[in-house]
């Protein structure tokens, strides 16, 4: 495996100059690392400024003869670029150009000291180029990688304005060597410091970043609890009212169903009785006789409604189909309930349109006798005067069959709920007639296998409004 400086280790930055491998992340350390370091830069650069002023009151002492031309180094070039930077440090888009402009900073100041160094290499500038470099590595704030190229470019500056450029008798050569010696020990020894620091801010910043994340995450783990516990406590208010809705039907069936077999039971019981007496006139014996046959037909009819609807719970209803006459069928429904309308009054009429081609139908003849049944006895049920009106047509392909009353209607927010299992279309019994309440729940559960619809319009708005009710079925052709 071949190692280079510049690969990524496993914190995630590069070896040689500890940039983060994702852009991102290295902008975001950027600016985090600028804000922290902005103030001490500033500090590093008004103080340095400061500093060179100050130790203008010794080079009278140190290079009598040069002091003129140190003012001019001091005062016209090193001193303003210093409070130049310091004022540009407070723009808005400073941080742009920051690391470039305290390198420059760096090496303006260290030249401006090596260029009165090289008027006497030894004096005690030498530890002003010492303080210059230890501060760009640690007080301008420079990273690693441009710090040690500022140190090794003002050592290199060193070396050629003292060999090439000063005035010869001024130095030894083993003086050199020596604070060469120097210079060179003391960029290592920074390099490896900032090094060291920059490597542990990077870590501290990537562990500071792996917190706000995991913090972001749990935020958003609570945000979709509470999302979650929102729609639970929704789902369970919902459940709730259908349960406390089921257990208001469930009531308002078993009161309907124990009153629809306590009361023909108690008929039958009752005029049974009744019949025990000798002296019951002949007259009176088939008037009892009548009201127990109606009473046991109505209980018969309440029972066959429960078994028909538990079969269609099960699932244990099959579809028989076969071919057979609608005409005939209608025909002879309303022939069986003609007897109950005149009862009431009520006159029952019928419009067939149908040819002789398209009154065969091929469907299950059985449960079209049920749905016809339970539809036209509610009619007769809930219409105390008027009339009730039967139509039978072909239209697009299916068989149409609809009855209209002037009944009492249905109120427009129960219309829907008719054809509820165990529903009526008043649950609290205001206008509910005698019934299981299934008659409609078991029409559409039959409609429904036999692949049709089933629709009613009706209002309460008027006398005699009434309701329709209208049945479409698919003309099958047998295979």
């Amino acid at each position: 495996m071949v190692f280079s400086l510049n690969q990524v280790g496993a914190d995630g930055f590069r070896l040689l100059n500890l940039n983060f491998s994702e852009a991102k992340l290295e902008d975001r350390f950027r600016t985090s690392y600028y804000k922290r370091s902005i103030g001490t830069s500033r500090l590093a650069l008004f103080t340095t400024a400061i500093l060179f002023a100050f130790f203008a009151l010794f080079d009278k002492f140190a290079v009598s003869g040069y002091v003129s031309e140190f003012m001019v180094v001091r005062f016209y070039i090193v001193i303003p670029w210093l409070l130049l930077m310091v004022a540009l440090s407070y723009l808005p888009n400073y941080q742009k150009y920051w690391e470039v402009l305290m390198f420059l900073s760096m090496q303006v100041t260290g030249s401006g000291m090596i260029y009165m160094l090289r008027r006497d290499p030894v004096s005690y500038y030498e530890g002003g180029l010492y303080t210059i470099i230890a501060g760009g590595y640690l007080f301008i704030k420079l990273r690693f990688i441009k710090a040690s190229i500022g140190g090794w470019l003002l050592i290199g500056v060193y070396n050629f304005l003292i060999f090439f450029l000063a005035d010869k008798g001024t130095f030894l050569v083993s003086d050199v060597i020596i604070s060469n010696s120097l210079l060179v020990s003391l960029n290592i020894i920074c390099m490896i410091g900032l090094y060291s620091s920059e490597r542990l801010e990077r870590l501290s910043f990537l562990r500071q970043e792996k917190l706000v994340e995991k913090q972001n995450e749990i935020e958003q783990i609570n945000i979709n609890l509470e999302n979650k516990v929102a729609e639970r406590t929704k789902d369970l208010l919902h459940a709730k009212e259908k349960a406390e809705h089921s257990e208001r039907l469930k009531s308002a069936f078993l009161a309907n169903v124990s009153h629809e077999i306590r009361t023909p039971m108690n008929g039958i019981l009752g005029f049974t009785e009744l019949l025990k007496d000798p002296n019951v006139s002949g007259e009176d014996f088939q008037h009892f006789i009548s009201i127990i046959e109606q009473s046991g037909h109505r209980l018969v009819d309440t029972v066959n409604d429960i078994v028909e609807i538990s079969k269609i719970e099960a699932g244990s209803v099959d579809v028989s189909l076969s071919k057979f006459d609608i005409q005939d069928l209608v025909n002879e429904l309303l022939n069986f309930f003609m007897l109950e309308a005149d009862t009431k009054n009520l006159e029952l009429t019928k419009s067939i349109q149908l040819s002789p081609e398209n009154k065969l139908i091929y469907s299950d003849r059985n449960k079209l006798v049920s749905v016809f049944t339970n539809l036209i006895k509610n009619a007769i049920k809930f219409t105390d005067s008027g009339k009730i009106e039967v139509k039978c047509k072909v239209e697009d392909s299916s068989f149409v069959f609809s009855i209209s009353d002037t009944g009492i209607g249905i109120a427009p927010g129960r219309i829907e709920a008719i054809f509820n299992r165990f529903e009526q279309g008043d649950i609290s019994d205001r206008q509910a007639r005698q019934g299981s309440g299934l008659g409609l729940a078991i029409a559409k559960s039959y409609v429904d296998m036999l692949d049709g619809e089933i629709n009613v319009e009706s209002c309460q708005e008027a006398d005699n409004c009434g309701s329709t009710f209208t049945v479409e079925l698919p003309i099958r052709k047998k295979l």
